[in-house]
């Protein structure tokens, strides 16, 4: 029945209950049981939800890395690149 499905689906169900209300009502005017089609729906909902928490990881990665580059270069060059270059400056100084 419409309403038992209803109350069931609420305590569970991961999109807004209007999506609900439009699945059970196509499941009832098709004849088939609303399980499957809300089965569909969720897994469509979840599907959606990893996209879209995909393109936030990726945006995420572009958006850090102007400021690790920022933070990273500038260490490895007073680390790395200016004690080689005073290095050599300084032994073809004095050779």
């Amino acid at each position: 029945a419409l309403d038992r499905a209803l109350a069931v689906t609420t305590a569970q169900w991961p999109g807004d209950m209007a999506s609900v209300s439009g699945v059970l009502a196509l499941a009832q005017g098709v004849g088939l049981p609303p399980a499957t089609i809300l089965r569909a729906e969720a897994r469509a909902l979840r599907d959606e939800a990893g996209t879209r928490a995909r393109t936030r990881v990726s945006e995420l990665t572009v958006k850090l890395t102007l400021p690790i580059g920022a933070c990273v270069l500038p260490t490895f060059i007073v680390w790395g690149v200016v004690p080689v270059i005073l290095s050599t400056f300084h032994s073809l100084t004095h050779s």
